[in-house]
């Protein structure tokens, strides 16, 4: 009996240490830590599927090698001067964010959707 009490005590400490390490893996890949004044806000009325174009179209206009990661995200590389710079861009249909932050390609995208 002290076995199986033991075997169960056991089972259940596992139990509630995996469901806590668990939900913090799930956690850390499901959200981005991105500060709300790193966002860029569309001013104009485009569907998600636009905005998607519209970035590839002026990313490959300027050099940059434009691959479709995710329903909403873009992975931009730009090979200069020997070095590989691979960014990601996050966007929905009111703003957008690039990961690591690129400020000459944020500026690009945000004068491409405003005009």
């Amino acid at each position: 009996m002290k076995k199986i009490l033991k075997i169960g005590l056991i089972g259940c400490v596992a139990s509630i240490l995996m469901s806590g390490c668990a939900n913090n893996y799930l956690n850390s890949n499901n959200s981005y830590d991105v500060k709300s004044d790193e966002y860029i806000y569309i001013k104009k009325d485009f569907s998600a599927s636009n905005i998607q174009h519209i970035i590839m179209d002026i990313g490959t206009k300027n050099g940059w090698r434009m691959t479709e990661f995710k329903s909403n995200e873009i992975i931009a590389e730009n090979k200069s001067d020997a070095n590989l710079e691979a960014i990601s861009i996050h966007f929905t249909n009111k703003y957008f964010f690039t990961r690591p932050k690129n400020d000459d390609l944020e500026e690009i995208i945000e004068n491409a959707l405003q005009n």
